[in-house]
């Protein structure tokens, strides 16, 4: 597994892809990530 780094301001758009064998999972975990502002808050 990789390490992802996203160096983003807030509002900036980002496009999500993912491969392979869990690549659904792994979209719902990156999404639920986002979703929850990366456990820091709103």
């Amino acid at each position: 597994m990789g390490l992802m780094m996203l160096a983003a301001a807030k509002g900036t758009v980002i496009e999500l892809e993912t491969d392979g064998l869990d690549e659904a999972a792994a979209m719902k975990a990156l999404t639920d990530l986002i979703n929850d502002y990366f456990g820091e808050g709103e």
